[in-house]
């Protein structure tokens, strides 16, 4: 197929930031096996020197004679489409921003945030969560009571993570949901790490729920809930199951008690 450098050369960047590697001759033929051993029967292997001789190479050649496009064949650069995250190279290239995987379109949108508050008390906190396309990188704002805290979003695996801090650098948090296979999820489930107002490290259960697929982000506020209370009466703001999933303190967070001396005679 004909293809634009530029859009050849995205997709081989993008394919060495997947495996975390470099552009160097000998990684570049590493490369080719650690995409096959990921590969689906119905997809064409590549051949051991292929992305240094036929990709790299064309493409630098391509710069040197300033040709604006170039002939690769569909079949291998479907292969390549297929290790970042994409059907074929035609969902890459059809993509608005040919840099992003396809999940960041299933995330995009706004959310809740629900966690258990830290203590033995049976209350929800509820924030409002957005997932923003801006430009080539996906960015997550958390809106707490007081502050809101953005961070970008990475993919690894099937993971997505973030590390979100405050405009004025006094908090921070370590978001990680798993990601499943369902093009538009309602729900993500993972877990926070960070540290309380008090300083101390804590950690926990976080899901990721969104009520309503076009929920306008200023109809969502803060809010908390009584995970006793509300399972009697059946509130209407949150599912009964994540209410039940949130119901014992000791599966939903974790904290660190403090050591008596600085060896392990005081933990």
């Amino acid at each position: 197929m004909k293809i634009s450098v530029e859009s050849l050369e995205h997709l081989l960047e993008e394919v060495i930031k997947k495996a975390n590697t470099n552009r160097e001759r000998i990684n570049l033929i590493e490369l080719s096996e650690k995409i096959n051993t990921v590969l689906p029967r119905d997809y064409k292997p590549l051949g051991n020197r292929y992305i240094y001789e036929t990709i790299d190479r064309t493409i630098k050649k391509a710069k040197k004679e300033k040709k604006s496009s170039v002939r690769i064949g569909d079949a291998s650069l479907h292969s390549l489409a297929y290790y970042i995250g994409f059907r074929d190279v035609e969902e890459f290239l059809s993509n608005r921003y040919p840099r992003l995987r396809t999940e960041a379109f299933a995330i995009e949108g706004n959310w809740y945030s629900i966690v258990r508050y830290i203590s033995d008390l049976p209350v929800l906190l509820v924030s409002p969560v957005q997932v923003i396309i801006d430009g080539d990188v996906v960015r997550m704002k958390l809106y707490g009571k007081h502050r809101i805290y953005e961070g970008e979003i990475n993919w690894i695996a099937g993971s997505i993570s973030c590390f979100l801090s405050t405009t004025d650098k006094v908090k921070s948090l370590h978001l990680a949901f798993k990601l499943g296979v369902i093009k538009k999820p309602k729900l993500l489930k993972g877990v926070f790490s960070g540290v309380s107002s008090s300083g101390n490290p804590i950690a926990g259960r976080e899901i990721l729920w969104r009520p309503d697929e076009d929920i306008e982000f200023e109809a969502m506020s803060n809010f908390k809930v009584d995970t006793e209370e509300s399972l009697k009466i059946d509130d209407p703001r949150i599912p009964k199951p994540i209410i039940t999933y949130f119901s014992n303190s000791k599966d939903s967070y974790l904290k660190i008690s403090e050591a008596g001396t600085f060896d392990v005679y005081g933990l």
